[in-house]
């Protein structure tokens, strides 16, 4: 769906309002899509940069309120995981601060799984998520939160807009800019879409 038919076909249910960003790395306000964002568009403004300043956009969603990457610094219990196991236990207490399913962990080696459900420390997970390869995991292996990039705009200079499909499961969405060179006021401005095909029942 391109941008004129997203304007024409859908409703606005959520509004990210404008907001300077400064020099260095800023993430912008967390915005809660109340569980029924579908789709999202962003309209940056980079405003006058200075001489060679650049800004680089990355717009992320996760299932988490707080959306900190990392939640902390867990690691897996003494067993770890061999190549092929589907369980994952956490040392004693990491588990907690973390949703009871559908997020996302990044461990030492690289490897992405999803933790499609969570009971206390224990976790049923999908190994090699998001083109990343299983591998075996000792003890003591960090397990960090891993928040998924829904758009990536590289140097923006003037003007760039993006637009995304929201996973039904993710309710949050931050912004988070790199500028470079000078500090220049960078506008983010983001509308929440719900298309207007709703389910029954909603």
């Amino acid at each position: 769906m391109n941008s004129k038919d997203l304007l024409n076909n859908t409703t606005v249910v959520a509004f990210i309002p404008t907001e300077d960003l400064a020099i260095g790395v800023e993430t912008g306000a967390i915005t809660d899509l109340l569980g029924i964002g579908r789709k999202i568009h962003f309209v940056i403004n980079a405003g006058t940069p200075g001489a060679g300043g650049l800004a680089n956009i990355i717009i992320q969603n996760s299932n988490m309120a707080t959306m900190t990457d990392p939640v902390g610094d867990e690691v897996l219990d003494a067993t770890g995981i061999d190549i092929s196991q589907k369980v994952m236990t956490l040392h004693a207490t990491d588990g907690v601060g973390y949703p009871l399913h559908d997020f996302d962990m990044i461990l030492t080696s690289g490897e992405i799984v999803t933790v499609t459900s969570r009971v206390g420390d224990v976790c049923q997970i999908r190994r090699a998520q998001r083109g990343t390869t299983a591998t075996v995991h000792a003890g003591g292996a960090t397990a960090r939160l891993s928040v998924p990039t829904l758009s990536t705009i590289a140097e923006i200079s003037a003007l760039g807009l993006t637009e995304a499909d929201l996973a039904p499961d993710r309710r949050y969405v931050r912004v988070v800019a790199t500028i470079t060179v000078d500090a220049f006021p960078l506008g983010v401005t983001g509308h929440i879409y719900l298309e207007r095909k709703i389910p029954s029942g909603i």
